[in-house]
């Protein structure tokens, strides 16, 4: 607005000035100009205000053909920053804490880029997590390395809920190809192996020795060798031990102590 403004007070002054040229103008000299068909007899000082002034709108009519080319990408930029404000709300709306309003505002959300649309989907990934529900499109999510690692998460949080845990051992499995160091993963996917009697939970153990401690590593690596067990009399009445298989049949994610 402020250039249309200025082009129109500049070409109002270039044209009055024309006009008073041809008026007063002292001797003026004839200039003829021909523009196609047309011929135009006038003076020296008409002819030059004439030609500013066309020089002085074609400036201003390429400023006025690049505003209208760079339109769609600012109407554009006005839909990602409408967007981008959506997504800020529904995140800041979580983080108070208040999970069921994150949703109700990521349901109303389009995304309109790549980004909007993973930051939207880790969201709900995330409130999965906390609500120990099965994600949607959960392949698709275990396909994607941006997403792997928090929809495995979730999704076996879930499925542990459900004590469904050969899919446990193949979520979590999964998600520690992206993350093997992941400690909720790795402790979910040893535990649904040791509950479908797969030998391969023995490989996890010294992965976690350290929360474990060395006396109880010992224990679980005894435990894991099966009832028939030289020690299995002084396994099984370990106090430790019972509270250990009674966590085996639970969800949780922290070792017993």
């Amino acid at each position: 607005m402020k250039s249309a403004l200025t082009a129109l007070i500049v070409l109002a002054l270039l044209l009055t000035t024309a006009w008073l040229l041809a008026l007063w103008g002292t001797a003026p000299l004839p200039v003829t100009l021909t523009l196609g068909g047309t011929v135009l007899n006038t003076s020296v000082p008409v002819a030059i205000m004439l030609v500013l002034a066309v020089l002085v709108l074609t400036f201003y009519l390429g400023r006025l053909t690049g505003w209208f080319l760079r339109l769609p990408s600012k109407l554009l930029h006005i839909r990602n920053r409408k967007a981008g404000q959506h997504l800020i709300e529904a995140y800041s709306t979580y983080l108070l804490e208040d999970s069921a309003e994150a949703i109700k505002r990521l349901s109303s959300f389009t995304p309109d880029t790549e980004i909007h649309a993973l930051l939207a989907d880790l969201l709900r990934l995330r409130t999965n997590l906390d609500t120990a529900t099965m994600p949607d499109k959960l392949e698709t999510h275990l396909a994607n390395p941006s997403t792997a690692v928090l929809a495995a998460w979730a999704g076996a949080r879930a499925a542990a809920h459900q004590a469904d845990w050969s899919e446990v051992a193949r979520i979590s499995a999964l998600g520690r190809r992206y993350a093997p160091h992941h400690q909720p993963l790795r402790v979910l996917q040893f535990k649904a192996l040791t509950n479908t009697g797969d030998p391969q939970a023995s490989t996890l153990l010294p992965l976690l020795k350290d929360d474990l401690g060395a006396a109880n590593t010992k224990l679980v690596g005894q435990i894991l060798q099966g009832p028939d067990a030289l020690t299995a009399r002084p396994i099984l009445e370990s106090r430790w031990v019972k509270d250990f298989e009674a966590w085996l049949a639970t969800p949780s994610e922290d070792l017993p102590q």
